[in-house]
């Protein structure tokens, strides 16, 4: 391997130490197994100072060959090892192929100690940038000392869960006409980058940096070059500093020159901003009117999805009075979230007579019911008398508000009868439409959604967010990754858009940066449940068990069962058996996959974790069809050993044409293999 000439770059901002290594070298080489890795560039950014050592991200992009043919990859994924002084190892393992699959976890190596690897002849360490790389392996990095490692684990340097803060970025391309002193009109592709810091506390996005890069003009359009520009987030949690590194690749020379971006919390006073887009509730301002206090404090949490709030504060205020209807309505609801279909039927039976003439109690009364089958029949006894009794449209679309978390069906219903009302044209798009056109979108009715976002002469930022999101299926993926940046570079603070874009780079394979927009609009609503879904997915396949429980709990505790609501009904059942497994101390399917190979030859594909302090023997892998004594095995493995806590690939070969609707169990045991079924 060629001694990579690294460029370093420093800045001390208030005791701290900015550190950047930019490698100008030529492409280095490793063997890893039967397969060539050629990495082309690497660019490794940390914070130092006299405590303190850390490696924030380290990118590798180059051409992986297997089996003779070149694949494109960008690593992205990574494995963290610690030290018994609280020294971490973090390795790249995975990548994304731009090619036919192939198993890439293969060639990632086993788990090796800390000091084992430092002793190796080929290992060099450097304390200055605790960079550490060996011979014929990938790239390594190495941090140690750190007091808050379990950050830079969980978030990779891009957020910080103790202030509420984040940082995202975001681009996009644009052919601008240029005129040339002799030549006449002449076209330049020009970037426009952005860097954004979102504060969820004080619920503003604030513009930390703009960049507009342009390239080298040319006669025709098509043949402008565009400039390649990429921008390294950095935070340091303890000093609440952060620092951007943003780095332009001339196209002529291919010479990177980076320039670096640093400031503090208490910088962000002086910088742009803009308040946050989330949806607006009809109830936000109903509930505004309230006097102060514990019951105007607990329904607000309730809104909110902050049960244990609401419940504390809810109690509080039947301390004050024990007749108090909306405390009383407000606590059987938090039972309804929990299930508690016992509580709910009580609560009905001596709050019905207490409600017969207030139409936004019986609706919160009817909400109750609306998500649990054996009461689903009865929402209608308590929302005809509602609908009857409402005065007119604005407590028409406040008894649609309340229904919306547990009856999409039945508010889209009272919705359309309060749009048909005359003055409804008037009503604000971003209240009444938006949540019409939410139910009907999440409820699967998106050509009704978006007829109706048509009728609108002058729809709303969140109402175009809709839109955008019910047209990238439609989109290809760096299309529609550009139409979410558009939207973004329009308000900075569009919580939903940053959502979208984590699923657009999912699509480009860039798991990294959608992690990182996924962090920004959870950051940017906490009550975007769909945020919290896919980044307890992604900790799950990086390997960070308590940060994916923390993300799926948050998505149960923000999205409860509602009527309606497919997807999810579908991702509550999928987190049923994950959440277990994900607890499960022993045997652990990480993740399993099935690909033909040849005709009539299926290969399933895996990882297997060992969460115990001892090995893991006999470990049975086995894909059967059907169930109970029915069911037909199509074929067995024995694992014979996995050691403690580490992890272990497998492959299983059948003889079929397809494994469609056939399941994969893995373990010692009845129980553990009922833990690790999963179903093709």
């Amino acid at each position: 391997m060629t001694k990579p000439n690294l460029r370093t770059i420093r800045q001390t901002v208030s005791g701290a130490t900015l550190v950047t290594l930019v490698c100008l070298c030529a492409p280095l080489h490793a063997q890893t197994d039967s397969e060539d890795l050629a990495l082309a560039e690497r660019t490794v950014l940390g914070w130092a100072s006299q405590r303190h050592e850390l490696i924030v991200r380290l990118s590798s992009r180059g051409d992986r060959m297997v089996g003779g043919v070149g694949h494109a990859f960008h690593f992205e994924a990574t494995e963290l090892y610690r030290g018994s002084d609280g020294a971490f190892l973090e390795r790249f393992r995975s990548g994304a192929p731009m090619g036919p699959v192939h198993p890439l976890y293969f060639s990632a190596k086993p788990p090796e100690e800390l000091q084992a690897i430092l002793s190796e002849p080929g290992a060099k360490a450097s304390r200055a940038t605790g960079l550490l790389e060996r011979i014929g392996a990938p790239v390594f990095s190495q941090a140690s000392g750190l007091e808050d490692a379990r950050h830079s684990e969980a978030h990779s340097g891009w957020s910080s869960p103790k202030g509420g803060y984040a940082i995202t970025i975001y681009s996009i391309v644009d052919f601008e006409p240029w005129e040339h002193p002799r030549r006449g009109t002449q076209f330049k592709c020009v970037l426009r980058q952005r860097a954004v810091m979102l504060d969820s506390a004080g619920a503003k996005a604030y513009e930390l940096q703009n960049w507009l890069i342009e390239g080298e003009p040319a006669v025709l359009r098509d043949d402008a070059v565009c400039p390649q520009a990429s921008v390294q987030p950095s935070w340091h949690e303890q000093a609440t500093h952060w620092a951007l590194v943003h780095t332009v690749t001339s196209p002529r020379t291919l010479q990177r020159m980076p320039e670096v971006v640093s400031g503090d919390i208490a910088s962000l006073a002086s910088r742009p901003a803009v308040p946050f887009v989330r949806p607006q509730r009809a109830l936000t301002s109903h509930l505004a009117t309230l006097p102060e206090g514990a019951l105007r404090s607990g329904l607000q949490a309730l809104l909110g999805f902050d049960n244990a709030t609401a419940e504390a504060a809810l109690q509080k205020a039947l301390e004050a009075d024990a007749q108090d209807l909306q405390a009383r309505l407000g606590l059987a609801l938090l039972a309804s979230r929990r299930g508690d279909v016992a509580t709910v039927r009580q609560a009905a039976r001596t709050l019905r007579r207490g409600t017969e003439k207030d139409p936004i109690a019986l609706a919160q009364l009817a909400a109750m019911h609306g998500a649990h089958g054996p009461l689903a029949a009865q929402v209608r006894s308590f929302l005809d008398p509602a609908l009857r009794q409402a005065a007119g449209f604005d407590q028409l679309v406040l008894i649609a508000d309340w229904l919306f978390d547990s009856d999409l069906g039945a508010a889209a219903r009272v919705l359309e009868r309060a749009l048909a009302m005359p003055g409804a044209e008037a009503a604000d798009p971003n209240i009444a439409h938006a949540l019409y056109v939410a139910a009907l979108q999440a409820s699967g009715h998106e050509d009704r959604a978006l007829s109706h976002i048509g009728t609108l002469a002058a729809p709303g930022l969140l109402l175009r967010t809709h839109a955008l999101e019910m047209a990238l299926p439609l989109l290809g993926p760096e299309e529609g990754a550009e139409a979410v940046a558009r939207i973004l570079f329009e308000n900075p603070g569009n919580c939903r858009a940053y959502f979208l874009a984590g699923r657009t780079l999912g699509r480009l394979g860039q798991a990294a940066d959608s992690y990182r927009q996924f962090a920004a609009a959870a950051a940017c609503d906490p009550t975007l449940a769909e945020a919290h879904y896919f980044l307890g997915d992604l900790e799950r396949l990086r390997g960070n068990k308590s940060a994916a429980l923390a993300h799926f709990h948050d998505f149960l505790r923000v999205a409860p069962p509602r009527r309606a609501d497919d997807m999810r009904a579908a991702r509550h059942a999928h987190l049923e058996p994950l959440l277990k497994r994900l607890a499960h101390q022993g045997v652990v399917l990480q993740s399993a996959e099935c690909r033909p190979i040849a005709p009539g030859a299926i290969l399933c594909q895996g990882f297997l974790e060992n969460t115990l302090s001892e090995p893991a023997t006999n470990v049975e892998l086995r894909v059967i069809r059907g169930q109970g004594r029915r069911a037909k095995v199509l074929g067995t493995q024995v694992v014979e050993r996995i050691e403690a806590g580490q992890t272990q690939s497998f492959g299983l070969r059948l003889e079929l044409d397809h494994v469609r609707g056939a399941s994969l169990e893995v373990g010692r045991n009845a129980d553990e293999k009922a833990i690790n079924r999963t179903t093709f």
